[in-house]
């Protein structure tokens, strides 16, 4: 992944264009059914956190693109040539494309918005977040899209530096957070975390938080496989008030 992004530049008029032969933008397809993008009319309007992929050369079949993670802390408007859906590594993704001269940003005068907070919320809650954006940056992107947009959140930046800790986990052992992957191993890639959404973490914690999840099928797999272990149990709020 580049450091960073030289595939536009911004013209007098704010727009921002296009400067290499083919730029792809990949959106989760999610995105569109959380309303954190949507088509308008030859435009989308999206919240600024994706990733890109750049040619060098028109002959973007054959070689290789150089990936970026673009993060803005608000949404943008952008008119690509055309977009189609792709299943990317198992993920289902509306892919952007752009040739040079193309509009990637519309209008550089962004106006505040509240609503880009809760897709902040959704995206981070939910599992959506890029895969290029490291661990460590999350937790600060969060912020800045509150600060950017003036929100000022009712939980304070210590809860939710604890959210993303637990939503990455160890992608060789989901029960384990990914900060406990880093404590032992300071070499692993901030890139590396695996993603949980919010509401499957819990069945990692007990039995009987797993077999009560939205997903019993999997929530009793999980259970026997932490018996299975012996993996310490960590009793629930509904559990310690019946107990």
């Amino acid at each position: 992944m580049a450091d960073k992004p030289n595939f536009f530049t911004t013209l007098k008029t704010k727009e921002v264009i296009i400067t290499k032969p083919y730029v792809e933008v990949h959106l989760p397809f999610k995105y569109f059914g959380h309303r954190i993008a949507e088509v308008i009319g030859n435009e989308i309007e999206t919240f600024g956190l994706f990733n890109v992929y750049v040619w060098e050369t028109y002959d973007y079949e054959t070689t290789k693109p150089t990936s970026y993670f673009f993060k803005f802390p608000s949404k943008i408007r952008t008119i690509p040539s055309s977009f189609e859906d792709k299943t990317i590594d198992g993920k289902k993704m509306r892919v952007l494309s752009y040739s040079q001269n193309d509009v990637f940003i519309k209008t550089t005068d962004i106006q505040l918005d509240s609503d880009v907070a809760r897709h902040m919320l959704d995206i981070v809650f939910n599992a959506y977040l890029p895969d290029l954006i490291p661990y460590n940056e999350i937790h600060s992107f969060w912020s800045e899209v509150n600060r950017f947009n003036g929100v000022k959140p009712a939980a304070s930046e210590a809860v939710l530096e604890i959210i993303v800790s637990e939503i990455c986990r160890d992608p060789h052992d989901p029960s384990r957070p990914f900060r406990h992957l880093i404590r032992t191993n300071p070499k692993t890639s901030m890139n590396d975390r695996l993603l949980m959404n919010i509401r499957n973490i819990p069945k990692y914690n007990s039995t009987f938080a797993a077999i009560t999840s939205g997903n019993p099928k999997v929530g009793i797999t999980t259970s026997i496989s932490r018996l299975r272990q012996g993996k310490e149990e960590q009793p629930s709020p509904v559990e310690e008030a019946i107990s």
